[in-house]
């Protein structure tokens, strides 16, 4: 991303999980990310942990290359606190020995906006959910599906928990914020960035005898692998869902980060193909899944395995890729929006910096919505995007090694400060 040469981008979308919180050796595997060990040496859990761990990730050229260049518009997930984090506590804090859960949070995002290139809505808010506005072209909502709002994960993948109406992922203040929003805008395409799967995950299709089918979504057993995401908080889902159903919203497409792999993703309420609507006219929206930079996906052949079974469980999900780091670009327009998920080469060796390999590009493409036409993902067929070279060269200058060894030497400064404080 930071070849400037090569990529047009007007800016870049950054989704959550920009560092990780675990000590060295817990999460980050020096054989296949050299030269990155994680420092402090130790689970960032105070001010300054947080601060040294922020100020490690931006010594890092590439990433200083990217800040330089691009405008970044960025969410935080779990891990800018700590692993599988809601708004009262986290799968990876024990209050024991890590202290109070509302104080880490409060001092892991004072770090985040010192750090990153967001502004704070006022002094004491910890709000990070706005939105922007590209013309009459795109309107972009990014939301906070994880600290804000978001009740503790349901115990199990089955029961009435994850369905209860009274349970939330994202708050009402928040909600009514990004539905209101919704039903209002004018702009040719409504997108959402935010970080946990928005599609359903199903393990199997199996309709329920009509004595407990009102206690199952839409009577199947469905959704139950993955807690954290969506498929966990159903009930607002099916608020989104209904704000775009019955106000007739078009052309909406989610954006979506977290779990390290590549996804392209139909949304319906119900997308069973015995009893659900995936054979409806057109569906309420699309999802694109981005892979990470560097995080791990699923370990070779594993992965080739289970992006089989996930797509045939699974029929909306048009397109999964389960392995290769990599990220999307997307191209928009006004007659549509085409995602190209592309993979890296190789994140060990350094030759090989900036080498995607192509044989694995994937193109898919919503077109907007026409009478007559459905709104479906196309995954053949489409040409890649070309890049606009006016518009490069003249906003978008490339980062120069004098100015990368300036920056560096500075975050070099700022992180030896940060490391004693």
């Amino acid at each position: 991303m930071a070849r400037v040469q090569e990529r047009d981008l007007d800016f870049v979308i950054h989704l959550g999980d920009y560092l990780y919180e675990y000590a060295p050796g817990t999460y980050d595997d020096p054989a296949t990310v050299p030269n990155r060990v994680h420092s402090p040496a130790n689970e960032i859990v105070s001010l300054s942990d947080y601060r040294a761990r922020h100020s490690q990730y931006k010594r890092d050229p590439d990433l200083q290359a990217v800040h330089q260049q691009y405008p970044m518009i960025c969410i935080w997930d779990d891990h800018e606190f700590t692993n599988d984090a809601f708004k009262d506590g986290a799968e990876n804090h024990q209050p024991e020995s890590e202290g109070d859960w509302q104080e880490r949070k409060s001092v892991a995002a004072q770090a985040y906006f010192e750090w990153m290139p967001v502004r704070a809505f006022d002094e004491d808010s910890m709000r990070l959910w706005r939105r922007f506005n590209y013309g009459d072209l795109i309107d972009l909502w990014m939301l906070d599906t994880r600290i804000e709002g978001r009740d503790a994960q349901a115990s199990l993948p089955f029961g009435p928990e994850r369905t209860d109406p009274d349970r939330k992922l994202i708050s009402d203040a928040q909600m009514n914020w990004l539905t209101d929003g919704l039903t209002s805008s004018d702009s040719v395409w409504k997108m959402i960035g935010q970080q946990v799967m928005f599609g359903q995950l199903n393990l199997a299709e199996l309709p329920q005898p009509e004595l407990i089918s009102e206690q199952l979504p839409y009577g199947t057993t469905q959704q139950g692998l993955n807690m954290d995401q969506w498929d966990g908080y159903t009930a607002s889902r099916t608020r989104i869902l209904d704000a775009i159903e019955q106000n007739n919203v078009e052309n909406v497409v989610v954006f979506t980060g977290d779990i390290h792999t590549s996804w392209a993703n139909e949304i319906y309420r119900n997308p069973a193909s015995v009893v659900g609507d995936l054979f409806a006219p057109e569906a309420l929206a699309v999802e694109f899944v981005c892979p990470s930079v560097t995080s791990p996906g699923f370990p070779a052949g594993l992965a080739e395995l289970a992006a089989v079974a996930v797509r045939t469980t699974n029929p909306h999900v048009k397109y999964a890729e389960l392995q290769t780091r990599g990220f999307i670009l997307m191209d928009v327009d006004r007659f549509g929006a085409q995602a190209e998920f592309h993979y890296v080469a190789s994140i060990a060796d350094e030759t090989r910096k900036g080498e995607l390999d192509s044989g694995k590009r994937k193109l898919v493409k919503v077109a907007a919505k026409q009478p007559g036409q459905r709104y479906r993902l196309i995954t053949d067929n489409l040409t890649p995007s070309r890049p606009r070279t006016t518009q490069t060269s003249m906003l978008a200058p490339a980062a120069t090694p004098q100015h990368q060894q300036e920056l560096a030497a500075v975050m070099g400064a700022v992180h030896s400060l940060e490391s004693v404080v």
